[in-house]
């Protein structure tokens, strides 16, 4: 289970919005706090569903045909800070269950 905290830093304030950007220097999709300087595109909201202390997203059932279109949420090392970061993955093996407080 992962906890996440967008947090604060001098480029980055934490709104509750998120947008999923492709970071050069990782070769990949990552999920930022929407708060952050350079953050364009599509912002979205991970909220609790009504009246439930916390949500869970999980690796859904594979589906063989639709398999190449689905994106899951995981945590990698970012390789200048060294910080773990969250990112997308295309296949479940590699997907995390994630909770949200």
């Amino acid at each position: 289970v992962l906890a996440i905290d967008s947090g604060f830093s001098d480029y980055c304030r934490d709104f509750g919005l998120w947008t999923l950007r492709y970071d050069f220097v990782n070769r990949g999709p990552v999920v930022i706090a929407a708060g952050a300087f350079d953050s364009r595109g599509t912002r979205f909201m991970i909220e609790k569903a009504e009246g439930q202390p916390s949500y869970k997203i999980q690796v859904s059932p594979v589906q063989p045909l639709a398999q190449e279109h689905r994106m899951y949420l995981t945590v990698f090392r970012d390789f200048q800070s060294r910080m773990w970061m969250l990112g997308i993955t295309y296949g479940p093996t590699g997907a995390l269950q994630v909770e949200f407080h």
